[in-house]
């Protein structure tokens, strides 16, 4: 009888050694410093006790905790093997690095087996994001990626992601993708913008005309019983086609395509609204001459539209507006680059949040930071990054073809969504 006491006084003891001091703090308190915290701890910590693992699994904890992330960049360097120059060298992953301007080397966060189905190439942008996610897609194939969690998963397939049957050569891929949140229902829906016919004749006379059927379809994550939901196909048609694999740029709601005037002439950007599931049209900026669409730049910069092109006399122009539906486009900066060669294409990556720097990517091996207030431009030579692999069996890379930048943020949001709250 005496020594169950003495097990049981032992045992009480523990007990209250272990009761987290936090028991002490308000929960408020709690959910405020778990907040700041990177995801990995905070992954740690669900398993200290039942109210920690219920301020963390509470669906708006995830939103307040991503508006704490410092901003990044996330580098997909495609090696030699990735560049599939010839069938033989096709590689069967994809590495992705998170990477902040200043550090000596990169991080690997995720490595992720997804066998491409074409080639990767510098000029199509294979990565979409929006709050920590990227979606990847690799012709008929759709993955959505969380790593700073390290969860991955495959959307399901669509007939709009099979290549049509087409009669006249078909350059390049036949869809666009886009990744964006619904900030009405609180949901994260992938849209697909896709050719579905595309053919050619001639008549007596030898003259050649062409036609085309385009389609637009949604993909709600976590929208119905079958885990990452099914896509539809909306009523409304595109008015003109987009870029194919270019992915869509989101901003507040809206997803946005640069129309592939390969077909005729478009009036602006190609629009679909989240909430409603309406394709519309964004009015392109005042600049002379107008647009070129495929060498332009399109980008979410800390809430504001961005498109950036290079104007006459080597001076790279960016235009600002603060609404996708109806822009009021400011030309905000006009700098005069003095390399004749660079940035040839500049797309706008991310605005980062330690110094305000805008940093840009061409195609190729350089990026460019832009520091707005001292006018500050220099290259970022991606190359010369440290792309440590650690425990990857295949080591550092060493040896390159193109990279693809996106901006990046540490999120807890897992890849299949229940409704949350970004305040």
């Amino acid at each position: 009888m005496m020594g169950g006491s003495k097990r049981l006084r032992r045992r009480s003891r523990w007990a209250d050694e272990a009761t987290p001091q936090s028991a002490c703090l308000p929960q408020e308190m709690v959910a405020e410093i778990l907040g700041r915290l990177p995801v990995k701890p905070v992954l740690r910590f669900r398993s200290v006790c039942k109210a920690w693992r219920s301020t963390i699994d509470e669906p708006s904890f995830a939103g307040a905790h991503l508006q704490h992330q410092p901003s990044s960049l996330l580098i997909f360097p495609c090696s030699e093997d990735d560049d599939y120059s010839s069938r033989s060298k096709r590689s069967n992953s994809i590495s992705l690095y998170r990477w902040a301007q200043g550090m000596p080397a990169a991080s690997l966060v995720q490595a992720a087996d997804m066998p491409p189905e074409h080639y990767w190439n510098p000029d199509h942008h294979v990565l979409a994001h929006c709050d920590g996610l990227v979606l990847v897609h690799t012709g008929a194939k759709v993955h959505l990626l969380n790593p700073a969690a390290r969860q991955a998963a495959a959307l399901p397939w669509s007939p709009g992601s099979e290549r049509p049957q087409a009669n006249l050569p078909f350059r390049g891929g036949h869809q666009a993708l886009g990744l964006g949140r619904d900030p009405r229902a609180g949901t994260y829906k992938v849209a697909r913008f896709f050719y579905r016919l595309l053919y050619y004749h001639h008549d007596d006379a030898s003259r050649y005309s062409y036609g085309l059927a385009t389609g637009m379809e949604v993909l709600t994550l976590g929208g119905c019983g079958c885990g990452c939901g099914c896509w539809r196909e909306i009523a409304a048609q595109p008015p003109f086609p987009a870029i194919p694999d270019r992915t869509a740029t989101h901003v507040k709601g809206s997803l946005l395509w640069a129309p592939d005037e390969r077909r005729g002439e478009a009036p602006g950007f190609l629009r679909l609204s989240l909430e409603d599931e309406a394709v519309g049209v964004t009015p392109p900026p005042p600049c002379e001459p107008r647009l070129d669409y495929a060498t332009t730049g399109l980008a979410e910069l800390r809430g504001e539209l961005c498109v950036a092109r290079m104007a006459a006399g080597r001076v790279l122009e960016m235009w600002m507006a603060d609404d996708a539906v109806r822009p009021r486009w400011e030309r905000r900066y006009a700098i005069r680059v003095a390399d004749p060669l660079r940035p040839g294409r500049p797309r706008p990556v991310a605005l980062l949040d330690h110094d305000a720097t805008i940093v840009m990517h061409d195609v190729g091996w350089t990026a460019y930071a832009y520091h707005p207030p001292t006018r500050g431009f220099q290259e970022i030579r991606l190359e010369t990054i440290d792309y440590n692999r650690g425990d990857h069996p295949s080591g550092a890379i060493r040896c390159f073809s193109h990279f693809v930048l996106i901006p990046y943020r540490e999120s807890l949001l897992p890849v299949v969504h229940k409704p949350s709250s970004l305040t």
